[in-house]
């Protein structure tokens, strides 16, 4: 019989004789004993050399074909977990492996592992709450896990344990500045100094360039260096140098100041030719224009708006799109009044040095300039007393002896108020021994009050708003995702100082002390000076207390006069105080706060309207409006932002899109700007239609500002126009003025003896009571008794008078010869030469606004307001107007030089209308009107009647005049 083949070999031929006769099993095959023909190894086997009698099975992580001689790995992302598999596994999502795996136990690319402490089986068990999706800006490649997240360029993070990633700003530098500073985790190989330094930092400084640490890597490594431009270290200048240029500026700031002021006040220098009189002449024109648009308050809103808008990033952490806050960073860098990162930058001077110079320095000013008020009341004082006196100073001083015996008793309430009634009198008049030096020296304040109640306005926001910043502080996130929220902050201004620390701690107390200083102080100061002019104001008689606060109150309406403390301490809150709600990790709560602030502000000042002018309520509420959505925006984008921190999806803006609808944060930015703008738009609309129709009401308005004028009471009297006249003829007449003017003038007081008179024996106190008397001069008026009473009082108690005269007989008028006629002679010259203004009483509408806007000047300027003016010029809307007239088309004017007057009126006519000329020739020749002037002569000449029958001929219009 033939023999079989041994295992690992075979034949096909049936007559073996020997084994050697068969053909060993290649590689990659095996044969059994007595096979015919070899077999293919099968999947997940393999045959590594030939004449085997069976394959060996692969090992876990590889796998083999049909008929393989060796196994191959399994590729990355696939895996073999059991031996002898033909073909390897795809992971499942979103797990990898590495080449050879036997397990998928690593995140693929574009996803990290939370924690390498976890087992691999768990992992396998549930990937998708191990294997996180890679966070916004962050690369992740295959087996990335937590700490070794690739931070790429321009990016920080404070803990690997961390998945926030910090965009590094630019801190003054270029939109590459950041990059500069945070190098990120991207290393290259050659990079051996960057890995030395890596090696001596903390975790979160690995991330930052060469010579740099801290929180977005703006610090300085060197020491007695600082930041600027963004990205590059500089020394620090020595104290002295600093402390000197701090000194020399405010220095400079005085003088600079006083010396315009010195200037502005030379009038003659005004007409001197060159630079100085035309900047003097320009400065006026300024002024004018300024006071008359009624700039301050527009201002003071614009002013308030920004500081608030500045702080927005800051105070209230809020996080918004680099490229929208980028060139407003700038613009506040640029107009910031904060000058202390400028001259005191961190990393040179200690923080708590930093906000004694931001505190100290414009308080110092302010003292500075008030101080220098006193010290000038003094030197004038000490001037006058070297002077010889005279003998009603002699009086004076006799009359002020009591005063100075109780000098050392009196306080300072009384010595402002003993000042304001000073300020009343003519200094020329008082001896230097006549005012006390008490008083003196509250006259000094009060005499700069206006410039120093300006700087405080200018300053308060900002020096507040750097003194609450010792409890701003930026927030980075150190725990892990999932897990408890864990923050380690850093002050804004200071980064070298963590948050919580003792040496915070010691910068939070100082800051306290300046609370009750500053923000505190000024706004106790700013009510103690309006609750001080609440009488004079509401009873309409300015002091000179009223005068040196107008810079508070002057915009305001009578009864909110005191709005200028509620819109400081808004700015205060929501540029300061509000850090004082909520702690940094609830920074949200702030912006909450701020919502309800700005909804409540901008509801109340459109209900109330508290400016005078009505372009500054709706500038007040459109900046209210536009505060309160810049503050909707930034709510919705930091809730956009934390969603993504917290409950990241598979792709940016996921999860945010589920919740908010956007998906982006540039798209909800947008969408807030187009929200912004139509709002702002349906404003500028709806302004423009009030304000035309307010333009329309017909009240008195001054030319120069196009408002209403400010009508004030001197301190102690009742009312702004007393009307004497005589019940015969006069009574109709000035019940008419009277209510006219009331509404012509809105507020005005007006004695009417039908309406005011209570006993006929106080006439003259009446009249004492009153700031101008009008004397409606009519047939009798000087006949009457208790109009001659009303007359002498006035005289005696130097009143200033407004005459008005009837013209209509009928109504017991005459000429103002034959009324001063009526008058004793000794009483004319008082009356009727003494300047006073005088106006005609007229019976059409037109001739009597005429007639009310004298007597409504001759008022005006009797108002404490208007006391240093000579002239006043008022206008009431829809008044008619006189405008010069002129022909459309050129008009030549024949006037014959045989009508006799014809020439004299073409030349009258010639010279009030323009576009008209004046032919005498004999012939009309291209005259385009003949001039035909009547009278008892005007035929007397037979040439002159062939001339108008030779212009009607040739259709030439006639124009006749008749005379009277």
């Amino acid at each position: 019989a033939a023999l079989p083949c041994e295992a690992g070999s075979y034949s096909r031929a049936t007559n073996l004789s020997a084994a050697s006769e068969c053909t060993d099993a290649s590689r990659g095959h095996f044969a059994t004993t007595g096979s015919t023909e070899q077999k293919p190894c099968a999947k997940g086997s393999f045959a590594a050399t030939s004449g085997l009698a069976e394959c060996a099975s692969c090992d876990p992580g590889t796998s083999s074909g049909t008929g393989s001689d060796s196994c191959s790995e399994c590729a990355v992302g696939s895996y073999a977990a059991n031996p002898g598999q033909g073909e390897c596994t795809r992971c499942p999502h979103p797990l990898s492996s590495g080449s050879g795996g036997v397990t998928c136990s690593i995140c693929k690319e574009g996803y990290y592992l939370l924690s390498t402490s976890v087992d691999p089986n768990d992992i396998w068990m549930a990937p998708t709450e191990h294997c996180k999706p890679c966070p916004p800006n962050a690369f992740c490649p295959t087996n990335t896990t937590l700490e070794t997240l690739v931070v790429p360029q321009g990016y920080w993070r404070a803990s690997s344990s961390s998945a926030a990633l910090t965009e590094c700003r630019s801190f003054g530098g270029d939109g590459e500045a950041g990059k500069t500073r945070c190098a990120g985790s991207e290393l290259d190989a050659g990079d051996a100094s960057r890995r030395r330094m890596i090696e001596e930092v903390s975790p979160s400084d690995e991330y930052c360039a060469p010579g740099f640490y801290g929180p977005e890597c703006r610090l300085c490594v060197a020491d007695k260096h600082h930041l600027v431009d963004g990205d590059t270290c500089r020394d620090c200048l020595p104290l002295g140098s600093v402390v000197g240029r701090i000194a020399g500026a405010v220095l400079c700031v005085f003088v600079a100041c006083g010396i315009a002021a010195w200037a502005y006040s030379k009038k003659g220098w005004r007409k001197k030719p060159g630079y100085i009189g035309r900047i003097l002449r320009l400065a006026d024109r300024a002024v004018v224009y300024y006071a008359g648009m009624g700039f301050t308050p527009k201002l003071k809103i614009l002013l308030g708006f920004y500081q608030v808008c500045i702080v927005i990033t800051t105070t209230y952490s809020a996080r918004l799109p680099i490229e929208y806050t980028s060139w407003t960073d700038k613009l506040a860098e640029t107009v910031s009044l904060d000058w202390s990162a400028f001259l005191l930058p961190p990393q040179c001077v200690p923080y708590q040095s930093r906000l004694l110079a931001v505190t100290i320095t414009p308080a110092s000013l302010i003292a500075l300039l008030l101080l220098t008020g006193i010290g000038l009341r003094i030197h004038r004082r000490r001037l006058r007393a070297r002077a010889p006196r005279s003998a009603s100073q002699e009086q004076s001083e006799t009359g002020n002896a009591v005063v100075e015996e109780e000098e050392e008793d009196v306080s300072v309430v009384t010595a402002i108020t003993l000042a304001i009634n000073a300020m009343n009198e003519d200094e020329s008049k008082v001896s230097a021994s006549a005012i006390p030096w008490y008083v003196e020296a509250a006259l000094g304040l009060l005499d700069f009050m206006p410039a120093a109640l300006i700087l405080i306005f200018c300053f308060v926001t900002s020096v507040s708003a750097s003194i609450f910043r010792a409890w701003s502080c930026q927030a980075y996130t150190i725990s892990p995702p999932g897990e408890e929220l864990e923050q380690v902050s850093y002050m804004r201004q200071d980064a070298s100082v963590e948050c919580g620390t003792d040496e915070h701690d010691s910068i939070t107390r100082l800051a306290t002390g300046f609370v009750v200083i500053w923000p505190v102080g000024s706004l106790v100061l700013y009510s103690a000076l309006l609750l001080a002019c609440y009488k004079p104001l509401q009873a309409k008689s300015p002091n000179a207390l009223t005068k040196a606060t107008a810079f508070l109150h002057r915009e305001y309406k009578r009864n909110w006069y005191w709005w200028e403390a509620a819109d400081l301490a808004r700015k205060l809150f929501l540029t300061g105080f509000v850090l004082l709600v909520a702690e940094e990790e609830d920074s949200f709560v702030r912006l909450v706060v701020a919502v309800l602030v700005c909804s409540c502000y901008a509801v109340v000042i459109a209900l109330v309207q508290p400016y005078k002018r009505f372009e500054d309520n709706i500038l007040a509420v459109a900046t209210s409006l536009v505060l309160l959505l810049l503050f909707l925006g930034a709510s919705w984008t930091t809730i956009f932002l934390n969603i993504e921190l917290r409950f990241p999806g598979d792709e940016p803006g996921q999860s945010a899109s589920a919740v908010l609808g956007f998906r982006s944060e540039n798209g909800l930015v947008n969408w807030m700007l187009v929200l912004t703008a139509a709002a702002l738009l349906i404003f500028l609309v709806g302004t423009i239609i009030a304000i035309r129709r307010l333009a329309k009401v017909p009240t008195i308005r001054l030319v120069s500002t196009k408002q209403p004028p400010e009508l004030a009471l001197v301190d102690g009297l009742t009312w702004h126009l007393f009307l004497s006249h005589i019940w015969s003829t006069g009574q109709d007449a000035v019940a008419v003025i009277k209510n006219e003017l009331k509404l012509l003038i809105p507020g005005i007081k007006i004695f009417l003896d039908v309406d005011d008179l209570k006993d006929i024996g106080s006439l003259e106190d009446y009249v004492d009571r009153t700031q101008v008397m009008l004397f409606f001069l009519s047939k009798g008026y000087f006949r009457s008794k208790n109009c001659l009473r009303e007359i002498r009082t006035s005289l005696e108690k130097s009143k200033p008078l407004v005459l008005v005269q009837e013209a209509d007989p009928a109504k017991g008028g005459g000429t103002l010869q034959e009324l001063r006629a009526q008058c004793p002679e000794v009483l004319q010259p008082e009356i009727f030469d003494s300047g006073w203004a005088q106006t005609t009483w007229h019976r059409i509408d037109e001739y009597q606004r005429v007639s009310l806007k004298i007597i409504s000047e001759a008022l005006l300027l009797c108002s404490p307001h208007y006391l240093n003016l000579t002239s006043l010029p008022l206008f009431i809307p829809g008044e008619v107007q006189g405008q010069p007239i002129s022909f459309s088309k050129s008009v030549v004017l024949w006037a014959s030089p045989f009508d006799e007057g014809a020439d004299e009126l073409a030349s009258e006519l010639a010279t009030n209308f323009s576009g008209l000329t004046v032919s005498t020739a004999e012939e009309a020749g291209d005259a385009t009107h003949m001039l035909l002037y009547l009278n008892a002569d005007t035929w007397s000449d037979e040439r002159l009647a062939e001339q108008v029958t030779q212009a009607r001929q040739d259709r030439l219009p006639i124009v006749m005049a008749h005379e009277n």
